[in-house]
C-alpha cells in the first residue's frame, strides 16, 4: 500500500473531486463558489452562537470572496484554488 492511500489525500471527497482538481475546465461544476460562500455565512453564525472560534471559517469566506471577485463564482472548488494561487 502506498503512503498516499493512508493520508488525507485518500479521503473520499478528494477522490470524488480529483478530476475537478486535475481538469477543472473539462469537468462539470458540482458545487460553485457562489453557493459555497452562501453556506459559509450561516455556518459562521452558528459557530459564533456556540462559541466556536471562527478563524477557519473566516479564512474560507475570504478565499471564496476573492475567487468570486476574480470571476470564479460560478466555477467549482478547483477553480477557487486556482484563483487563490499567486501568479507565476
Amino acid at each position: 500500500m502506498h503512503h498516499e492511500e493512508n493520508g488525507a489525500l485518500a479521503a473520499p471527497p478528494v477522490h470524488y473531486k480529483r478530476a475537478a482538481f486535475l481538469d477543472p475546465d473539462g469537468e462539470p461544476v458540482a458545487f460553485p463558489a457562489d453557493l459555497m460562500r452562501k453556506d459559509v455565512a450561516p455556518a459562521l453564525s452558528v459557530g459564533r452562537d456556540l462559541g466556536v472560534a471562527p478563524e477557519l471559517g473566516e479564512v474560507a469566506a475570504r478565499r471564496l470572496d476573492s475567487a468570486r471577485e476574480a470571476g470564479f463564482g460560478a466555477r467549482d472548488l478547483g477553480e477557487v484554488l486556482r484563483a487563490s494561487r499567486p501568479e507565476v
